[in-house]
């Protein structure tokens, strides 16, 4: 995933730069990769889900998840 910053550029994601070293160097051994998930990137995440896709494991449908 590419982010754009306020200037128009792109810049790697954490989780892109962990992708390539994984995919180009595949004796490389990650202890933790937590640090490269944050808040933000869940949101982002979650706000791509299609909610018109099956409901969760909870029966949750994603429009009463995001309603308060």
């Amino acid at each position: 995933m590419a982010v754009h910053t306020a200037y128009g550029k792109q810049k790697t994601t954490k989780l892109e730069c962990i992708s390539k070293r994984a995919i180009h160097r595949k004796d490389t051994v990650f202890n933790n990769i937590g640090y490269a998930v944050d808040l933000d990137l869940l949101r982002e995440c979650y706000q791509e889900l299609d909610g018109k896709k099956a409901i969760g494991i909870d029966g949750v449908l994603k429009q009463r998840r995001c309603s308060p």
